[in-house]
């Protein structure tokens, strides 16, 4: 059953050394290793973080190559960009991406080098839960109440757990170590920090959705206010007569399709525990009405969600299949519950 819960702990040995002396060690992450000594306000954060962090660090093979200057190029595969992190404002952000401050989160690592390249709704047993991590930049994330961008850790029953980020690429967690001031997992991959909505539908593939972004009058209010959840159709869903480019239509659309919180963007985790507060609207005044039997079958307004959770900077994209069901009555929605130890919760709801 999928569910959200602490992860299962899984113990390693005690170390002596902090976590930048710990990742030093280790062969395979010298990159990373080399990239904190470039980052004077990364490392002060990282050993500023007492007995409790955790650090994702990706594997040398994740990146194309480092020169001198400290610019890295990092290989993110199609459909993403290739990005290069050309200044220390930006390298601070992308290793602050990489830690999750003040919890040691214990994974279930079972060191095996066999991975998913991308998990399909049937290999998707698994707890998924949300964490805040070190990324505060303003620059870089705007969220609810000025919250750090999030990253939303799988813990996998069956391999090992993943990170997905973007919509269409997973970090696989390979192995794992101690240290005095926290826990460290390896990557196979680099995690990219969001981007601006419009850039991340386009990653998306959800022509459509961008189209009638741009076409309408809110494109610069959908991506400049904090907790923005667009619930948005692919692209086979949308009829070959709809017209994207009307103003008025595309305003519309828009409405209806989103859901602007002052507390948070509308995360899978959050349908799962059946904590979107009761009588929660879209922009057009549509209640949202949802089904959640597993992370995999997650329905809103009778529409399934089909990506779930591709992250921007200040919310969050959920893809459906299809349009939503306008006629669908509203339902009163269970209250806000929050689980035991889990700080989003507590930090978002109180």
């Amino acid at each position: 059953m999928i569910h959200l819960a602490l992860f299962a702990t899984l113990a390693f040995p005690v170390l002596s050394q902090n976590l930048t002396a710990a990742i030093s060690n280790q062969q395979n992450l010298t990159q990373f290793s080399n990239l904190t000594s470039s980052a004077a306000n990364f490392t002060t954060i990282l050993n500023n973080q007492g007995q409790n962090a955790t650090l994702f660090v990706p594997i040398n093979s994740a990146y194309t190559y480092q020169n001198n200057s400290g610019m890295v190029s990092v290989n993110v595969t199609s459909p993403f960009l290739n990005q290069s992190i050309s200044n220390a404002l930006n390298l601070t952000n992308l290793l602050s991406y990489h830690l999750i401050p003040g919890q040691s989160l214990q994974l279930n690592v079972s060191n095996s080098s066999s991975q998913m390249l991308f998990h399909t709704p049937e290999s998707r047993n698994q707890s998924v839960e949300i964490f805040y991590t070190a990324l505060n930049d303003t620059q870089a994330v705007m969220l609810p109440g000025n919250n750090s961008q999030v990253l939303i850790v799988h813990n996998h029953n069956d391999t090992n757990p993943y990170i997905k980020f973007g919509p269409y690429k997973e970090a696989n967690v390979l192995q794992g170590g101690n240290a005095t001031n926290g826990v460290w997992y390896s990557l196979d991959s680099v995690l990219v920090p969001p981007r601006n909505l419009s850039f991340t539908l386009l990653q998306a593939n959800l022509t459509m959705m961008y189209s009638i972004l741009k076409a309408s009058n809110m494109s610069n209010q959908l991506e400049n206010t904090p907790g923005v959840t667009l619930f948005a159709p692919i692209d086979s869903a949308f009829p070959s007569n709809f017209n994207a480019s009307n103003m008025t239509m595309a305003n519309s659309f828009i409405q209806n399709y989103t859901v602007i919180s002052n507390k948070t963007a509308y995360y899978s985790p959050l349908f799962l525990n059946n904590s979107i507060p009761q009588n929660e609207a879209t922009m057009a005044g549509q209640n949202l009405s949802y089904t959640s039997q597993n992370w995999s079958n997650i329905t809103v307004n009778g529409s399934q969600i089909v990506n779930s959770d591709i992250l921007t900077m200040n919310g969050v994209v959920q893809m459906i299949d299809k349009f939503f069901n306008n006629n669908m009555n509203s339902t009163a929605l269970p209250p806000i519950q929050a689980p035991a130890g889990a700080s989003f919760w507590k930090q978002v709801f109180g």
